[in-house]
């Protein structure tokens, strides 16, 4: 049974990427934004957000979307596949502006209750600084230490990265 673990900076395409792969590949899709923040897009006490973590990756199969550290080793360890998305912050930066502008997340992907947010420097600030350098290397060391494929994405269409990816699991 598939799951499949998809990593990447803020506005790179997790969630559209997951929903896509779920809806192809029949698989329950989770946003970790919607399971692990509150209302207010605060991360819940840590004895909770591992337990609601722990309780998602202990489904069959699963595509979990985001990045959430504290949890990911985890979620690693779990997982059949991790899909790294390498894209520049040319790409993602004006996706996140745009969010906060009315074209915003999709109600299932963020926390029950919530209204789309609005643009937050510190977050903002996060994703400038956010090191794909660091990431991919940092994922390529610990899916060769579990032996999970590693699958680096970096553009094209939806359609065209979704057949990529299955191509990788069949």
């Amino acid at each position: 049974m598939p799951r499949i673990c998809i990593i990447g900076n803020a506005g790179s395409g997790k969630s559209t990427l997951a929903k896509a792969l779920g809806a192809q590949l029949n698989i329950p899709v989770h946003h970790l934004d919607r399971h692990l923040l509150n209302a207010n897009f605060q991360k819940l006490a840590p004895q909770d957000y591992l337990k609601t973590h722990t309780e998602l990756i202990q489904e069959d199969n699963w595509i979990i979307d985001g990045q959430y550290e504290l949890a990911l080793p985890d979620r690693l360890k779990r997982a059949t596949l991790v899909i790294f998305l390498d894209v520049s912050r040319f790409v993602t930066l004006p996706r996140i502006i745009r969010r906060t502008r009315g074209d915003g997340h999709e109600s299932d992907t963020i926390p029950e209750g919530a209204k789309n947010k609005q643009l937050d420097w510190s977050f903002l600030h996060w994703a400038m600084h956010y090191s794909r350098q660091y990431w991919k290397s940092t994922l390529q060391k610990e899916c060769t230490k579990l032996s999970v494929p590693l699958l680096v994405l970096r553009s094209g269409s939806l359609e065209s990265l979704v057949e990529h990816v299955k191509e990788v699991l069949i």
